[in-house]
Formats: C-alpha cells, structure tokens, sequence
C-alpha cells in the first residue's frame, strides 16, 4: 500500500494546474450527461442508438477518461435535445429572465405551548408564507 500511496503522491506532484482543471471539467461534463441520461429515463445504449455508435464507444465517452471534444459534446447535446456546456453569454441569454427572490421566514414558538399548529405563532407563520405566495405569484404575473 505504500508503494501505492508513493506512487499516487509522484502523480499529483506532476500534475498541472492545466491537467487538474481538464480532469474536473471532463467529469463535470460525464456527470452531468449521465444526470441528463437518468431525468429522460434513459441508459447509455439508448444514446448509442441515436448517436449510431457502438455501445463500447459510449461506454468509453462516459467513463470520464475520455477526452471528450466538442464535437462528441455537439452530437450528444443534439441527441439528448439538451445544453451540456454554454459560453457565459449563452448562459446569461438562456436565464436573465429568471427573477430570483429572497425569503426570510421565522417562527416563533410558544414555550408554554408544545403544539406548534395551536400556537400564535403557527397562524403568524401560516400568513407569511401566504403572503410570500401571493408576492411569487405577482413576480410570475409580470414577467
């Protein structure tokens, strides 16, 4: 195990800054296809199927070791009818519609009553979050 643990310790002392990063955002990318996989209900030889490669072929690309290129990431983006990688302009023009709003909630529960639903503060709390809904629905109504 020593022998492992050394030889693990020379990799990581020569791996770049550059090669690290390629690493992470390879697997980000594999992950995130798997994820898009799993939502459609679909398994790796069904996006063989469409993309007509080998089911070995996919296997390798979603192993995580592969170097994916953008053309792979093109054909799997078509064939799942999904974005995997946007630029930050594309990104920015996909969701600056989105409004994003803050909640701040709190309860306050009697001491002398242990029952939350019996309390003041359940009807306080009940109403705030009735008011938060209106003002969501309100936000949803104007865009």
């Amino acid at each position: 195990m020593a022998d492992l643990n050394d030889m693990l310790k020379q990799i990581r002392e020569r791996t770049t800054p550059d090669q690290e990063r390629f690493v992470d955002e390879n697997m980000a990318i594999v992950d995130y296809i798997h994820q898009l996989l799993n939502e459609k209900k679909m398994k790796p030889i069904d996006l063989a199927r469409k993309l007509e490669k080998t089911p070995a072929e996919i296997s390798k690309w979603l192993s995580g070791t592969h170097n994916l290129t953008l053309q792979s990431i093109t054909k799997i983006e078509a064939a799942l009818n999904e974005d995997i990688i946007m630029t930050p302009v594309q990104a920015k023009s996909k969701y600056e519609s989105i409004k994003y709003v803050t909640l701040k909630v709190f309860g306050n529960v009697n001491s002398q009553d242990t029952s939350l639903k019996e309390s003041n503060s359940y009807e306080d709390f009940k109403w705030s979050i009735e008011s938060c809904s209106q003002g969501i629905r309100s936000l949803k109504s104007a865009s």
